[in-house]
């Protein structure tokens, strides 16, 4: 039924613009670049309602390509690989640096009761004797992504804000690979403690993995939270036909209305809507990452 319906609708499309042109000529389909955050199953059962749906809405094509970070979205971006992204705000930061600014910001996601941003967590084991950060010293501690805000950039920064130096406070730091690894990871003893993020006590990556059935309710605790942060952004290539990315943004902005249990599926359920973002909203972030850069040089 969904393959007719789509077929229908790629159908009117063609006839409606066959007698000018159509960006969907120049672009006939849309390849929607994500990093692997969970596995690429998942990723792709949770979105696979959305890409059938904006498919439909778009009349081309909307497919899910996960790379294996976030280093794997940028340069599909610079490759033209991808024309469509999904950032959490440092990948957005690296990805504009990267792009020299090739980045069109459209929408990002609301928490479930309409606020915006979410916050860096520490977790440790439920059962861990860590109280506090302080509890930390001489512990091991894991990051997600170099390209991760939640997962790097933001525990790095509050980490220089405080004084700390991880490679001497920690018995050893590294990087998990993402942000279900960096929760087995504290699971399994690997790491004491891992970054992680959370935009409110039932939205966090643990209580997805939760109700996903990967991890046993209880099995890990926050010990500290970071100021609010900017939540995700999708967007596209600003190179991309400006009626394209237009057409991308209203169906975006469009979905949770006109088909809510796609919505739902895609944001596992706890988001209230979606709100149109621009690339000031992320500023602050994109100021934060060069700073960082400038510590790591010795600047």
């Amino acid at each position: 039924m969904r393959m007719r319906l789509l077929a229908a609708a790629f159908a009117a499309l063609s006839a409606t613009h066959a007698l000018g042109a159509d960006w969907r000529a120049e672009v006939p389909q849309i390849r929607w670049g994500m990093s692997a955050s969970e596995s690429e199953e998942e990723r792709r059962a949770r979105y696979s309602p959305v890409t059938e749906h904006l498919s439909a809405a778009l009349g081309v094509p909307v497919d899910v390509k996960v790379t294996a970070d976030v280093a794997g979205v940028v340069e599909a971006l610079l490759s033209g690989q991808i024309e469509m992204f999904y950032f959490g705000a440092s990948g957005y930061a690296t990805a504009h640096e990267v792009t020299e600014g090739n980045l069109a910001p459209m929408v990002s996601l609301l928490d479930a009761q309409g606020n915006w941003g979410y916050r860096g967590v520490i977790i440790v084991r439920s059962d861990s004797d860590i109280q506090s950060f302080e509890d930390l010293k001489g512990r091991s501690f894991a990051y997600s992504d170099p390209g991760s805000t939640s997962g790097y950039l933001v525990p790095s920064f509050a980490f220089h804000e405080m004084g700390v130096d991880p490679e001497s406070y920690f018995s050893k730091t590294g990087f998990s690979g993402g942000n279900n690894n960096s929760v087995f990871a504290v699971i399994d003893g690997t790491y004491d403690a891992a970054a992680s993020w959370e935009t409110a006590p039932d939205r966090s990556v643990t209580t997805r993995m939760v109700n996903s059935g990967l991890i046993p309710e209880g099995a890990t605790r926050v010990i500290w939270r970071s100021n609010i942060i900017p939540d995700v952004v999708i967007g596209m290539r600003a190179d991309l036909p400006p009626e394209m990315i237009e057409a991308v943004r209203a169906a975006l902005i469009a979905l949770p209305a006109e088909n809510r249990e796609a919505f739902d599926a895609m944001t596992d359920g706890t988001s209230a809507g979606l709100r149109e973002v621009a690339h000031e909203d992320y500023a602050e972030i994109i100021e934060m990452r060069r700073l960082g850069q400038q510590l790591r040089r010795g600047q």
